[in-house]
């Protein structure tokens, strides 16, 4: 969920507002191993593959005493592992139990073990054997209690846990605005975003904030910017970051976030800002209708520029002149796209 608005260079605001992955903080009922390493691709693989063995291999041959919290220590360096991942790192084998030998057990090495001496442990043939860096595995192990982010539907409970904070968030972004002097929040009016009733109480929990709801027209693709403009520049941005990392959800999730803190185009904000103005005009000029926006919009009118709503000429025409060079350059099939009728 995000909340974005034009940049304003004067206030060192560059149009990012709030996002928040629609997700929940949950506690772990059952201890697990898994083995997402790292959101990389390449270094994911690289664990998965037992490439580590190699370079512990090489250490326990020029070392004596090589504990099994230093090796971890080494490999978490070495691949540069995230917090969450490093503070759960874990050696395990596998060995065998019961009458038949098929019974597996899961036994993690202790920090202060040496890869020297890492005793024996029985096979699926029920064989007795000296434990080697070969038979030991590498895992993220999480243990009950752990809190981890669940994805979570859009619905009534996340909207009005987390509207609260957009309006705070509204407020702190937009400081050179008094708090007497009223705020609008577009909201695009989907399907899911609460049921009737909730739209009322988040609507009233942000007017407690000075700022008023403004709801997006339904089916109307050349007013929705959102979808058409500004997420699909975010999108850009979350493809080039995500580039090489593992397709998983919390990968995902870290790449929106990284994009979000670092490779927006504040420019991109701006052209769409623009783009919408030329929208609006065009359709009040058109009496409601859409003719004009197909018009006056791309290579045809780039060389004019956006006047108030409220300019006319003589005969009491509406004047719309568009300096698409300043405001919407690059964003000529912005509202090609009529795909998004559901809104």
């Amino acid at each position: 969920m995000g909340v974005v608005a034009c940049p304003n260079r004067e206030q060192n605001f560059d149009g990012r507002v709030f996002m928040k992955r629609v997700s929940e903080r949950k506690k772990v009922t059952k201890g697990s191993r898994n083995n997402r390493f790292s959101i990389d691709i390449h270094i994911n693989d690289e664990l998965n593959q037992g490439r580590w063995r190699t370079i512990l291999s090489n250490i326990v041959e020029d070392n004596e005493d090589v504990t099994v919290r230093y090796s971890l220590d080494l490999l978490i360096d070495m691949y540069d592992l995230d917090d969450f991942v490093a503070k759960r790192l874990q050696f395990y084998y596998v060995t065998h139990t019961g009458a038949q030998k098929k019974n597996k057990k899961f036994v993690d090495l202790n920090d202060d073990q040496d890869l020297n001496e890492l005793g024996r442990f029985t096979d699926s043939d029920g064989t007795q054997k000296d434990l080697t860096l070969e038979d030991i595995q590498l895992c993220v192990k999480l243990e009950k209690g752990d809190e981890v982010d669940e994805d979570v539907s859009c619905d009534s409970t996340f909207m009005l846990k987390w509207i609260p904070e957009v309006a705070k968030a509204m407020r702190e972004v937009y400081h050179w605005i008094p708090v007497t002097e009223k705020l609008y929040l577009v909201m695009d009016n989907a399907g899911g975003h609460g049921t009737d009733n909730a739209k009322e109480l988040y609507v009233e929990e942000l007017s407690k904030h000075n700022i008023e709801t403004i709801w997006q027209v339904p089916r109307s693709p050349e007013t929705n910017m959102l979808d058409l403009g500004v997420w699909m520049s975010i999108q850009a941005a979350v493809m080039r970051v995500h580039h090489n990392r593992r397709c998983h959800h919390d990968a995902l999730a870290k790449s929106v976030d990284d994009a979000w803190d670092n490779y927006l185009n504040e420019g991109a904000f701006e052209n769409v800002h623009g783009q919408l103005k030329l929208v609006l005009q065009s359709i009040v000029k058109d009496e409601g209708g859409n003719r004009l926006v197909e018009e006056h919009r791309g290579k045809l009118f780039r060389d004019a520029t956006i006047v108030d709503l409220t300019s006319v000429d003589d005969d009491e025409n509406i004047i719309i002149n568009i300096d698409m060079d300043d405001q919407v350059t690059g964003d000529d099939d912005l509202i090609d796209n009529e795909s998004d009728m559901d809104e």
